[in-house]
């Protein structure tokens, strides 16, 4: 419609038209661009497909976003050979049940904070395991608001505090955090800093407990 981009293709992207990028200010970088109307009833179809695919090779698995979700398969991965197998096999089950047109990226890790990092280190459609031997080269590589949880906004005030990058963050005291951002919000980019996520995988079908209602 008139208000924004919701999703933008790879090729917009490489014209720097980004995913949120109001509609005129896209035209005016691209006045050709095409312009595709949302529907969301067809994203819901094909992301329930996804989840159906996955659930096959383990019972943890969590919806994080419309197409994107955790798995844990720590308790299953020997069924299928191993993870690497498991990816293998989704690919290819996404390519015949779902269609050529749909590819998904993948991150491996020992926690879901690196593991959501990974899944956007070899996009599209790659593969990318951390682990803690390479944690930290891995760190190197990708940008402050890379993580999940440092948006631009975040990323904008720890650079005001002399943070640019993950290996920053990490040396940072807790104490300089605490004191810009607060104490919870401190603490979580500290534990960002290091890697450290101990949040386990909540399986889609245990809906959490409703804490308010709006």
């Amino acid at each position: 419609g008139r208000t924004c981009i919701i999703a933008s293709s790879r090729e917009a992207k490489r014209l720097g038209i980004k995913t949120g990028a109001r509609t005129y200010e896209a035209i005016k970088i691209c006045p050709k661009l095409n312009l595709v109307k949302a529907d969301f009833v067809k994203y819901l179809e094909i992301s329930k497909k996804f989840l159906n695919i996955c659930k096959d090779y383990s019972p943890y698995v969590e919806m994080f976003s419309i197409d994107e979700l955790f798995m844990d398969v720590t308790l299953t991965e020997h069924l299928f050979g191993d993870v690497y197998n498991i990816i293998k096999i989704i690919k290819k089950r996404i390519r015949e049940e779902i269609g050529e047109y749909i590819t998904v990226s993948i991150g491996i890790s020992h926690n879901k904070l690196l593991a959501k990092l990974a899944s956007g280190m070899r996009k599209p459609d790659g593969v990318f395991e951390i682990k803690k031997s390479n944690v930290w080269d891995v760190y190197q590589e990708a940008k402050l608001t890379d993580m999940c949880g440092i948006g631009e906004r975040i990323g904008a005030r720890l650079n005001q505090i002399g943070i640019y990058t993950l290996i920053q963050l990490r040396d940072a005291s807790l104490e300089v955090l605490t004191s810009e951002f607060g104490n919870v919000e401190g603490h979580f980019l500290k534990s960002i800093g290091l890697g450290d996520d101990a949040s386990s995988v909540v399986p889609y079908t245990e809906a959490p407990e409703a804490k308010s209602v709006g």
